[in-house]
């Protein structure tokens, strides 16, 4: 008997839909580079497509993300990572080389009891 598919992570349809916006690109351009109308790109958006593991796989591509598989007990820590590099990039870091952007960004406390970051590259 065959199962119906999995609906697509309405996360991942999200940070798609972000990533897309953070690049200026209209669906229609998206389309256009991947060879696939902007209709398609929309109903993947929208949750309204059950779209193949490839086509998701160029899709992050072409934003620059990368798709991947993460242990589920790990799931909270890459999201926090993710969610930390994001806040990174937002800052003059963003301005760095990609080489020389940090994995992350440590905040310490010190003696007077203010914070300091220092950004730690791998």
């Amino acid at each position: 008997m065959k199962h119906p598919p999995i609906p697509v992570s309405t996360d991942l349809l999200r940070a798609l839909l972000a990533a897309r916006d953070a690049r200026g690109l209209s669906q229609a351009a998206l389309g256009k580079h991947l060879g696939i109308s902007q209709a398609q790109i929309s109903r993947i958006e929208r949750g309204l497509s059950d779209p193949q593991l490839s086509t998701l796989y160029n899709i992050a591509g072409a934003l620059d993300l990368q798709l991947m598989l993460v242990p589920r007990p790990l799931g909270p820590v890459v999201k926090a990572l993710v969610e930390e590099s994001t806040t990174v990039r937002q800052s003059s870091v963003a301005d760095l080389p990609e080489e020389e952007r940090p994995l992350y960004r440590i905040e310490a406390e010190d003696n007077t009891g203010n914070h300091s970051q220092s950004d730690v590259v791998d």
